[in-house]
């Protein structure tokens, strides 16, 4: 009988163990998203999170079961068009507001086979950010962001040289000047609001990447993924503001998560394998191997000289596309340009900032679709090449473009007699050139070398 009760109890006992774990990781969850609630709302301007609870699900169960067949229309028409004509260009603009989408889906922040699990990740991705930036932030370091720098050495600007640790006072301070100086004449990014975005999402990431920490180029790369996700989310909404797309809403459109998507987007991007063109140091850039090889043989250098070199990323992938590709294309243009100028003075600046200088922001978003595309589809392609070293070369179609500008320009270009008159011509690439021939000719390029995107 003893044995009896002592075995009843024991189960008892396991029983009550097992629901109060149940509870407690019930209360773990809640709590967890109260608090991700209650921290953010106490950050200024009151950018919150917002993570469902239980509660608030069984509540908007009915409604979510409704709005489902809306929800469920567009993505079965977004992913058709994905699945069946991924390389028809034209998905990027007949599907509404749907480049944000697809680019998370090209870099994988989203992933493309398991649509069930996006808003699993697309939380994880925003919790993730936010406590982050949570355990990084001080009160110094907001207070230091919001502090306007001015020539005066004795302002309240430079105390914070004392305040915060050296490594953050250099990244902060080097990412406002340039945050402040990035797409200017756009309005958008003159407010204080978007500027302090971009220092947040640039401070995280140099931060979470110390090997490489901020490089100068880097503000105008997460600019345009700040403005293709406040474009599509808050200037063209038509599309959210539909009650059957409420989960869409839920998951993409809400305006309090642009920085923590923008910093998926933009981390997702560089770690992919954009961050290689930063990856260099001045001395080396100058004086690396490739740059020590006389002119004359540089125009001999073979592909595998020039991949397997001990020089920069950035440096081996101009002189690649420089001196290898450029004369397969068009030799005549090579020919006359190779003697008269080197192609690292020019071209660094289209490869660091993706063109952000040279095309205005509505048709650079276009180029930027065909650069995410190409990368997509060579990671999803099942015949890779068995060249381990060609694998490393990311982001080709960048490649593309640069050929594509050179050529669009050639009768310019040939009318330029001397080095210092043609270097300061390609030093500002001009501004009346029809953007859509550098596009269909960046495409051409493509599509006579590696596959076939239709227009």
């Amino acid at each position: 009988m003893n044995d009896k009760n002592k075995n009843d109890k024991g189960k008892a006992s396991d029983k009550n163990e097992n629901n109060d774990k149940e509870n407690k990781n019930e209360i773990k969850i809640e709590l967890n998203n109260n608090q991700i609630k209650n921290d953010e709302e106490n950050l200024e301007n009151k950018n919150e999170i917002i993570i469902e609870d239980e509660t608030t699900k069984n509540e908007n169960k009915e409604y979510f079961k409704n709005s489902f067949i809306g929800f469920k229309a567009h993505f079965d028409h977004c992913e058709s068009a994905i699945k069946n004509d991924i390389k028809n260009i034209k998905i990027m603009k007949n599907l509404p507001n749907n480049r944000d989408l697809l680019w998370q889906i090209f870099l994988g922040v989203l992933p493309y086979k398991s649509k069930e699990d996006w808003n699993k990740t697309i939380s994880e991705e925003r919790i993730s950010y936010h406590e982050t930036k949570k355990k990084l932030y001080t009160k110094e370091i907001e207070e230091f962001i919001i502090t306007k720098k001015v020539k005066d050495k004795y302002s309240s600007y430079f105390k914070y040289k004392d305040i915060l640790s050296k490594e953050d006072y250099e990244f902060l301070d080097i990412i406002k000047v340039d945050v402040t100086r990035t797409f200017q004449k756009v309005e958008l990014f003159k407010q204080e609001n978007i500027q302090k975005a971009l220092i947040n999402i640039l401070f995280v990431f140099a931060k979470n990447n110390k090997d490489i920490g901020y490089r100068q180029g880097m503000s105008d790369l997460c600019a345009i993924f700040l403005y293709v996700i406040y474009k599509e989310r808050i200037l063209d909404s038509s599309f959210i503001q539909d009650n059957t797309s409420f989960i869409y809403y839920l998951l993409y459109s809400n305006n309090q998560f642009l920085e923590h998507d923008t910093y998926a987007l933009f981390s997702r991007f560089m770690l992919k394998g954009y961050i290689q063109f930063f990856l260099y140091n001045d001395e080396k850039f100058i004086n690396g191997d490739l740059t020590l090889i006389e002119s004359e043989k540089k125009k001999l250098l073979k592909k595998e000289e020039i991949l397997k070199s001990n020089d920069s990323e950035l440096k081996k992938r101009i002189f690649l596309v420089y001196y290898h590709e450029f004369p397969l294309i068009d030799n005549q243009l090579y020919q006359f340009m190779v003697d008269k100028i080197e192609p690292e003075i020019f071209i660094v600046r289209w490869y660091l900032c993706a063109f952000s200088r040279e095309f205005p922001l509505p048709e650079l978003v276009e180029f930027w679709d065909l650069i995410l595309l190409q990368q997509f589809l060579e990671d999803n392609n099942k015949k890779k090449t068995k060249n381990k070293i060609e694998e490393k070369i990311v982001f080709k179609f960048v490649d593309y473009i640069v050929l594509s500008m050179l050529i669009n320009i050639k009768t310019l270009i040939m009318k330029k007699k001397t080095s210092s008159e043609l270097m300061a011509f390609l030093m500002k690439y001009p501004k009346d050139i029809d953007v859509k021939n550098i596009y269909l000719k960046a495409l051409d390029i493509y599509n006579k070398t590696k596959g076939n995107i239709k227009i």
